[in-house]
Parts: C-alpha cells; sequence; structure tokens
C-alpha cells in the first residue's frame, strides 16, 4: 500500500495524514485493507512540541489521506520532535491547495 505521496506505507512508520483544516502526525497501527490505515496520533503543545494525548486519538484512514509519508520523529522523554516541520507544514498547503478547496 501506498500514500497520496507515492511512498510505501508500513506499520511502525510515522506519517502526516490531512484533515479537512489541518493535519495530524501519526504512528501507523496497522493496515485495514488495501485502501485504509489504522493510525495513533500525536498531538501537537503550544510550545512546538509532540505528546501521546490521553485518553489516545486513534482513527482509521484511507491512505489517499497520507501526503508526507516520511516524517522524521525524534523521541525526548515523553515529548516528540518532528524535525524538518516546516516541510511536513509546506506539503499539507499544496495537498490542501490542490484537492481540498
Amino acid at each position: 500500500m501506498q500514500g497520496h505521496d507515492g511512498e510505501k506505507l508500513l506499520v511502525g512508520q510515522w506519517v502526516a495524514v490531512a484533515y479537512d483544516k489541518t493535519f495530524y502526525i501519526g504512528k501507523i497501527l496497522s493496515l485495514a485493507n488495501d485502501q485504509t490505515i489504522k493510525i495513533d496520533f500525536l498531538w501537537k503543545r503550544k510550545d512546538g512540541a509532540f505528546k501521546w494525548p490521553r485518553p489516545k486519538d486513534i482513527d482509521i484512514v484511507s491512505s489517499k489521506y497520507v501526503f508526507c509519508s516520511l516524517v522524521n520523529v525524534e523521541q525526548k522523554g515523553t515529548d516528540f520532535l518532528v524535525n524538518q516541520f516546516d516541510r511536513v507544514e509546506y506539503k499539507y498547503k499544496l495537498y490542501q491547495k490542490k484537492y481540498m478547496l
């Protein structure tokens, strides 16, 4: 299975998923079928770091909404940092402009 960007999707991989007004970073938990994946999403804090929310934010989404399959996430204690977040944000704006507006 591939994301919208053409990259192969694998369990345990960090991805960025487009929603109507924003995007979220998450880790693939399972590949449900040919088109859907189960993802455990992080939440972004005001300081720019990410954390696992309580309760968990898990969703099943179509692979066509995975606009960035190669997200580099680094864990620092209980926080997560998304390297090159501005690059992911830019890719979302391009995706949003082409497919969502």
